[in-house]
């Protein structure tokens, strides 16, 4: 279950509840985004015209397991980082130059009592527009996770959350429930507060003898995704794997700066995304990802969260390429 539109994918309840077999020891992924030039609707330093940016973006996430392939260690304790930094090289005077969100935490199972399991995760991070020189942009996060097998096909979840970043009431721990259900062996649902999701895998005699995979995921009350992959070889040869996807992505992501008129505002980058790319798997336990878009709807604002803030800077859309890559082990 995820919490509401933060970059924390491996640092939150994800770290513990997120699928991994349990035979891998680490789970990495790398990335850089490459955005072509844009303007803002905001006049230039030099006051003749519109500004302009282009935007390079970094992001890197993983996890590692303490006791890989060890059954009799049931709390199954691991590790999660996630880092983001953006580059914003731009001429309009009020944007910053870079923002970053580093995070770390560590997980483990804590009971299983009569069907029921718990887990906690305990983490820091900290989010600012600059260098490590922002006192208040550290920020903490814990969860505290229940979950119970319900049936064969069905599972209960439920969370209690605190994220000192995230992008709605930062400062306040957040119950959360998620309720799963196996409808069919093609199709996976789950409705809840935060996150609700569907996951459809058609049965592959009706998709040219290739496995595909379409998944939709909303979290309150503002990230929205939907991917669609298709396996184009889905073989273990010496080719490898290659696959096929589009997908359309709304982000929010929060950073503190001590720009802002209001000591305890922070700055938002809201984008949407849409997507296409290719995803080689020569090997298990790597794969490339090369995959191009378009971005649009870019907004910086400022505000506490993301309910009650107000608007620095809107961009135009832009071209960006995206590069990858994916590593098991």
């Amino acid at each position: 279950m995820g919490m509401v539109s933060s970059a924390r994918a491996q640092t939150g309840p994800e770290l513990l509840i997120k699928p991994w077999p349990r035979d891998q020891i680490i789970e990495a992924d790398a990335q850089a985004d490459f955005y072509n030039e844009t303007n803002t609707n905001n006049p230039s330093a030099a006051g003749s015209g519109r500004a302009t940016l282009s935007l390079s973006e970094y992001d890197t996430e993983g996890r590692l397991r303490f006791f890989p392939r060890d059954e009799n260690v049931r709390a199954d304790p691991r590790f999660g980082y996630n880092l983001i930094y953006l580059h914003l090289n731009t001429n309009d005077p009020r944007l910053p130059k870079e923002l970053t969100e580093e995070s770390i935490a560590i997980g483990t199972g804590i009971a299983d009592v009569s069907g029921w399991q718990a887990g906690i995760t305990v983490g820091a991070g900290y989010a600012a527009a600059g260098a490590f020189n922002d006192g208040n942009a550290l920020f903490g996060q814990f969860d505290l996770l229940l979950g119970h097998d319900l049936s064969k096909t069905s599972t209960l979840g439920i969370v209690l959350d605190y994220n000192g970043n995230r992008s709605f009431l930062p400062d306040t721990p957040l119950p959360g429930i998620e309720y799963t259900k196996t409808v069919d062996p093609t199709l996976l649902l789950a409705v809840g507060f935060p996150l609700d999701s569907v996951t459809w895998k058609p049965d592959k005699k009706n998709t040219l003898d290739r496995q595909l995979t379409i998944k939709a995921t909303y979290t309150i009350p503002d990230s929205f995704e939907a991917t669609a992959d298709y396996a184009v070889i889905d073989s273990t040869g010496p080719a490898g794997k290659v696959g096929a996807f589009a997908s359309f992505t709304n982000r929010l992501l929060p950073f503190h700066d001590n720009e802002e008129p209001v000591g305890r505002y922070r700055i938002f980058f809201e984008q949407d995304r849409a997507e296409m790319g290719v995803r080689w798997t020569p090997r298990p336990i790597v794969s490339l990802v090369v995959a191009g878009g378009y971005a649009f709807d870019q907004r910086f604002h400022y505000g506490w969260d993301s309910v009650n803030y107000g608007e620095i800077a809107k961009l135009g859309d832009s071209l960006y390429t995206r590069l990858a890559l994916e590593f098991r082990y």
